[in-house]
């Protein structure tokens, strides 16, 4: 009898073992089923998410990449003034008065005298950056021309230019009018 009253207690304790384990197997299918579910419920604030950093991340670029352009079109800008400047104090172009001075006056023989080494040399123009110089004489229609030659090949956006007005002086003749243009990419 103790026999079966020990078979007894196990079966029973058996018994209730399997419906408790029974029941946590349900428990943890349930469990697990809206764990699925719950992460079917994020994908779309994943996505949001997702969306909005892609957005940021293309607006900063694009600020970023403004910026750069305008700091290089500024770059840009400040070469061809200095050039410029340069120019119009260059004593291998310019007349010399009476009294020995050199005035804003450039002299035609000089101008035909002077190559591209000698006024790159003078201007010391970083060597990314592109220069033209043009010296135009409007009455006779005479144009002369320094530095590179490709510039035709850029958009406007891509290069900067002055032009001021000048004297040109032959010889000992009267000054005539002229363009002085400076072009830099």
């Amino acid at each position: 009898m103790i026999f079966e009253e020990d078979i007894q207690k196990y079966l029973i304790e058996f018994i209730s073992q399997e419906e408790d384990s029974s029941e946590n197997m349900k428990r943890d299918l349930k469990d697990e089923q809206s764990g699925i579910a719950g992460f079917f419920l994020d994908v779309p604030v994943l996505l949001l998410v997702m969306i909005a950093i892609t957005v940021f991340t293309a607006f900063f670029s694009q600020v970023y990449m403004r910026y750069e352009d305008q700091d290089e079109r500024a770059e840009i800008d400040e070469t061809c003034l200095e050039i410029k400047r340069d120019l119009k104090r260059y004593p291998e172009i310019l007349q010399e008065t009476e009294d020995g001075h050199r005035r804003g006056r450039f002299s035609v023989d000089k101008l035909e005298m002077l190559d591209n080494e000698t006024l790159g040399s003078y201007l010391n123009v970083a060597e990314d950056r592109s220069f033209n110089v043009e010296i135009e004489d409007i009455e006779d229609e005479e144009i002369w021309i320094f530095g590179n030659e490709d510039r035709d090949e850029l958009s406007s956006e891509d290069r900067s230019s002055y032009s001021i007005p000048i004297l040109l002086v032959v010889e000992a003749e009267q000054p005539v009018v002229g363009r002085l243009s400076v072009i830099v990419w």
